[in-house]
């Protein structure tokens, strides 16, 4: 940071601390969207699974609830 902006010393230390920051801060939220991806692809895989163990229900039968 002193050499490409010239900057103090101190000035360059906070402008290093803030763009380290930025990309932990960015590396942060990728890795947040692709846990909750990887956690709602389980949920839908385990919906699937159970797919098959659904019943239909008869003809002529009474939705539920009514």
């Amino acid at each position: 940071m002193i050499a490409r902006a010239g900057s103090a010393a101190t000035t360059a230390q906070q402008q290093a601390l803030a763009a380290a920051d930025s990309i932990i801060t960015a590396q942060a939220s990728v890795l947040s969207f692709e846990h909750a991806f990887q956690v709602l692809a389980l949920a839908i895989l385990g919906m699937l699974v159970c797919v098959p163990f659904l019943r239909r229900p008869k003809r002529g039968a009474a939705p539920a609830g009514h």
